[in-house]
């Protein structure tokens, strides 16, 4: 009604039920188009996203404090209220991943599910969650899985990359310990090389127009996203056969790309012979 520009970030479809409204969702955006809506989406390239552990308590709960996890009652209404929340939205305790306990010697605990946990310990998902929610005062970050699919199972995801007014993104956090989210590292080499190279879902160059200069140009960063003179010299050399994710594998995290040679930011060299240039500063914030 107003005319606004809409961007619909972190298009995603949370939990195993959703994923069937992709197709509809993406419907109503066309949709919106077509009636003159100036409106577009962007996704990442996995089907997990990072958050805190608290992300699934009710507000409720958190606003009792300390007192909430004492409570028997709280406890009792909680368990209920998430159970049935999870299999409304088709989540299980093993989506739940921790990246990072964030608790004084729980380094073990990072890479493992709140029901790998549990079942360690012999005890309950739902009080596991809640221990590690109260030790860590909310801390603990978290993978959670299902977001648009799963392994195999990857038909919501691919309608939503595939989508010619989507832009990727990242929404990543990039820490040094801990089980790492894989879009940190992976996600534009992950579209590059997956999805554009081995499913063609879309060529190579609109891959890169998607996460370049259209992701630029709809932000309003005006000195960059193209390779011009007068431009902010941002440049990636990569090697389009080459390019890859190199993603989560049984007792590993995700690793580094491969296929990345070199990487200029604001037209300092940053990457060599795809080694980091130790002491290189040369980013910086971008405002649109």
């Amino acid at each position: 009604e107003t005319g606004a520009a809409l961007q619909l970030s972190h298009f995603i479809f949370v939990g195993r039920r959703s994923w069937g409204t992709a197709g509809r969702a993406l419907e109503m955006v066309g949709q919106a188009r077509r009636d003159g809506v100036d409106v577009m989406i962007d996704a990442f390239a996995h089907t997990c996203g990072n958050t805190t552990i608290n992300a699934p308590l009710p507000y409720w709960f958190l606003a009792m404090g300390p007192r909430g996890y004492r409570s028997r009652a709280a406890r009792a209404r909680l368990r209920v209220e998430l159970e049935l929340g999870f299999r409304l939205v088709g989540f299980v305790y093993d989506d739940f991943q921790v990246m990072d306990a964030a608790i004084e010697g729980g380094e073990e605990l990072n890479g493992l599910t709140i029901a790998e946990i549990a079942r360690r310990r012999g005890a309950r998902p739902f009080d596991t969650l809640l221990e590690l929610s109260e030790r860590s005062g909310g801390e603990t970050l978290m993978l959670f899985h299902s977001y648009s699919g799963a392994p195999g199972h990857e038909g919501a995801l691919e309608a939503v990359l595939a989508d010619p007014y989507c832009l990727f993104e990242t929404d990543a956090l990039v820490r040094r310990r801990g089980h790492p989210n894989p879009a940190a590292a992976g996600t534009f080499p992950r579209v590059l090389g997956e999805f554009s190279r081995e499913r063609r879902l879309f060529r190579i160059e609109d891959a890169i127009r998607r996460m370049t200069s259209a992701s630029a140009e709809r932000f309003g960063i005006r000195d960059r996203g193209i390779l011009a003179k007068g431009k902010a010299a941002d440049v990636v050399v990569f090697d389009p056969e080459r390019i890859a994710d190199a993603p989560v594998e049984p007792g590993r995290p995700a690793g580094r790309p491969s296929g990345i040679l070199h990487v200029f930011v604001n037209g300092r060299q940053v990457v060599s012979d795809s080694a980091f240039v130790e002491g290189s500063r040369a980013g910086r914030v971008l405002r649109s």
